[in-house]
């Protein structure tokens, strides 16, 4: 399906100026990510004043430049670790330390959020990815802001949406539906080593990321989960190889010196899993025991609720945790609204590689 721009976006972008937000940034905010976005805004701004979008014009021939590159960071305002590598990539660019024939655009998902160090300000960025409704002076901030980036999702070829989760992970993993081509992406990149998804017919829960706002377009598109919230050396290097090999792959690609397909090979296979069960929090006093992080094993029956809860916690099945969560508690120990959609699934391996199980997406 081709997601055409919309007549709103014409509107909103007249109307930017009512989505300026204020960037002062929030005094627990870390010195180092302050820094970060300054001079990430100051770059942005250079170019187009006040969207938050880096955009770069590689050397190549016309052939070259028509693959279109896209990266983004901070969709959620504090999984702040991508932007230090992002801002690595930008650097190494302008002085020729990096080499790209093609064009690169990348963009810092949600400034006021990141300013703030929170999620979000108003609501989910990552789940307002889709043609707004209703008057644009009501929508969200968040909702303004994704109506402001689709022109630019739909220009490109390849996007990579960087992301943090809350808690710590046992390894970085990506996640987003199966199509074959993000398939050979995701390998030859090897940004992780996981994959959690799913056939792209069969359900997600009703979001509207911005990966999938690409996927609906037809064209390869990742989120990739770096780690637990935070300045990390390791998502830094990740956004830094990950982008640095797309763009070498992509160089390849458009002289005709290899294929998708052969640069994949040359890789690792990724291992695939599937969300197979997802647990509610159906009473505000279910809680579960701390430690639990992202991709630890889990098995049937294992207790994952503090010991003696009054609302015990098993695992339904075997398989790997993924998105635990601790929401705020009131001083009885209950939940307090609103709260999470869920409070953690269970990842399992797919029963099958995914060329074989799904053969009509190949």
């Amino acid at each position: 399906m081709t997601m055409s721009t919309s007549p709103l976006h014409t509107d909103l972008h007249a109307a930017s100026s009512t989505n300026t937000p204020d960037l002062t940034p929030a005094p627990h905010l870390a010195h180092e990510v302050v820094e970060a976005l300054e001079e990430l805004r100051d770059l942005c701004d250079a170019q187009s004043e006040g969207a938050w979008v880096w955009r770069y014009e590689g050397d190549g021939s016309k052939e070259e430049r028509s693959f279109h590159l896209g990266a983004s960071v901070l969709v959620h305002g504090d999984e702040v670790g991508p932007l230090l590598g992002l801002l690595d990539v930008i650097k190494a660019l302008q002085s020729g330390e990096l080499s790209f024939k093609g064009r690169f655009s990348c963009f810092v998902g949600n400034p006021k959020a990141a300013y703030q160090g929170v999620r979000f300000t108003e609501e989910d960025l990552n789940r307002v990815f889709r043609a707004p409704q209703g008057d644009v002076n009501e929508l969200s901030y968040e909702a303004k802001r994704a109506a402001e980036l689709t022109p630019l999702l739909d220009e490109l070829d390849l996007y990579i949406d960087f992301h943090q989760t809350i808690l710590p992970v046992a390894q970085p993993f990506y996640i987003c539906p199966w199509e074959v081509d993000t398939w050979r992406w995701a390998r030859l990149m090897g940004g992780a080593q996981v994959w959690v998804t799913r056939h792209p017919q069969r359900g997600g829960g009703g979001l509207a990321c911005a990966d999938a706002w690409v996927a609906a377009r037809g064209k390869p598109s990742l989120a990739l989960e770096l780690g637990a919230c935070g300045v990390s050396e390791a998502a830094r290097s990740a956004v830094w190889s990950s982008l640095s090999r797309a763009m070498s792959a992509a160089d390849l690609l458009s002289a005709h010196h290899a294929t998708l397909s052969t640069l994949a090979e040359e890789q690792p296979d990724l291992q695939f899993f599937e969300t197979s069960t997802r647990v509610s929090l159906n009473n505000p006093h279910m809680a579960l025991k701390e430690g639990l992080i992202n991709f630890m094993p889990v098995t049937q029956g294992e207790v994952l609720s503090p010991e003696g809860a009054a609302h015990p916690i098993q695992a339904p099945m075997s398989g790997a945790l993924l998105f635990p969560k601790y929401p705020s508690r009131d001083t009885s120990g209950a939940a307090i609204s609103p709260y999470p959609s869920e409070l953690f699934r269970v990842v399992t391996p797919l029963q099958g590689h995914p060329t074989q199980l799904w053969p009509e997406l190949m």
